[in-house]
């Protein structure tokens, strides 16, 4: 090796320079970096598979409580009109006699794409009911079944000083009468005892409402259906008014809902009055017509609910449908079959058996709103989702029964 004297610089000999130049410079081969790549991806996969589990648990949790909220709150809004449903108006009509309606229709009632009549569908149900501070009285000149006018009796069910006696604009009202009719109106102008009406049920031209004959009340109409949005993919319990109003959601991703009639395995049957002056009283139902009397299609002195035996003495109409003072399933059938009431050629006419009814067991499901929740179609899920491990959040169901206190029997 030369090196110079002054400025110290040392030369390797020739066949050495390139091995000192290179001498401790460290590097990775390509083998050696994808080794390394893939042990890193190895160990970064394994810290992901222990936090997913967690990550579903935070997003099926919050889930579950939501849907559980929502089964709670559509079974509230249910129960709450079902609880009140036929509670009639507190009104007498002339004769001593009672208003007499169903207190549930099982179909779509109103204005709006309406069932046609003898409709049962156990997806629907139509609720109406009075309360005892509403609007009511009686009907002072004849009422057609159709939009028109009616005036009204100025009465003791009145408020003092109201020449309306309480009617409003924009009231929902029923009609109703001692044979069993009944109809759903809109207010659409009031001029003290001159009410204009629109009305929402299917015309009728040929029922007329008599004068002090029916009860014109101030009433909630609902009627409750399932409707699945093919638009939004979205299931939902919806809620319409009778009148022109759209439906309104209640409940969304609600999967299931049915309805259930249980009624008065027993016909109806005539009580005496409370003293020698009153009339008798129908453990439900319309009370027949005197014997000279016919207000509807059935021979004088009948109803929809009672008869003429061949003696001559009144009779229920209906017959027993199973053992005495129990409540028995009401059927399809036995829910189109007739005898209608008032009578078979009103528009308006329902089954006489609606009359039975005591309880209405409502079913209700709910699913979860997030699809990567929710399972293979199946027992737990009424619709598939993505979900394929354990994270899954069941669909929720309930089934509870519920007596409206509008239909007791008479005792």
């Amino acid at each position: 090796m030369t090196c110079g004297n002054r400025l110290h610089v040392c030369i390797p000999p020739p066949g050495r320079r390139d091995r000192t130049a290179h001498h401790g410079v460290v590097g990775f081969s390509v083998v050696e970096l994808l080794v390394a790549l893939t042990i890193s991806l190895a160990v970064t996969a394994a810290v992901f598979a222990m936090l997913n589990p967690a990550g579903g648990a935070f997003q099926a949790v919050p889930e579950a409580s939501d849907v559980q909220q929502r089964l709670s709150s559509a079974t509230d809004t249910l129960v709450a009109d079902l609880l009140s449903a036929g509670s009639l108006p507190i009104v007498t009509l002339s004769g001593a006699s009672q208003p007499a309606a169903p207190p549930v229709f099982p179909m779509r009632i109103g204005r709006r794409s309406p069932d046609p009549v003898g409709t049962v569908d156990t997806t629907r149900i139509a609720i109406w009911s009075v309360t005892r501070t509403a609007a009511q009285t009686t009907l002072a000149t004849a009422l057609p079944s159709s939009s028109g006018s009616a005036t009204i009796a100025i009465g003791p069910w009145c408020p003092q000083g109201d020449a309306s006696c309480g009617f409003r604009t924009g009231m929902t009202v029923v009609v109703i009468d001692r044979h069993g009719a009944w109809d759903l109106f809109s207010v659409t102008a009031v001029s003290g005892r001159v009410i204009s009406l629109q009305h929402d049920l299917r015309d009728d031209p040929a029922r007329v409402y008599p004068a002090g004959d029916a009860a014109i009340a101030e009433a909630t109409f609902r009627t409750y259906q399932f409707k699945d949005d093919r638009t939004t993919g979205v299931a939902q319990l919806v809620r319409y008014d009778g009148a022109a109003a759209s439906d309104q959601p209640v409940i969304d991703h609600i999967v299931g809902l049915g309805f259930q009639y249980f009624g008065d395995a027993d016909p109806p049957t005539l009580l005496p009055g409370a003293s020698v002056w009153d009339p008798p009283r129908p453990t439900y139902g319309p009370l027949p017509p005197s014997s000279g009397s016919q207000p509807t299609a059935y021979p004088a002195g009948e109803n929809c609910t009672f008869t003429h035996d061949a003696g001559g003495a009144v009779v229920p109409r209906l017959t027993p449908l199973g053992v005495a003072a129990t409540q028995v399933a009401l059927s399809t059938a036995e829910l189109t079959d007739g005898p209608w009431c008032p009578d078979s050629l009103s528009a308006n006419r329902y089954d006489a058996d609606l009359l039975r009814v005591r309880t209405v067991v409502v079913s209700l499901r709910i699913e979860s709103a997030i699809t990567a929740l929710r399972g293979p179609a199946g027992p737990l899920f009424s619709r598939a989702g993505t979900a394929r491990g354990s994270r899954v959040v069941p669909d929720r169901e309930v089934r509870l029964a519920v007596t409206p206190r509008g239909a007791a029997r008479a005792q």
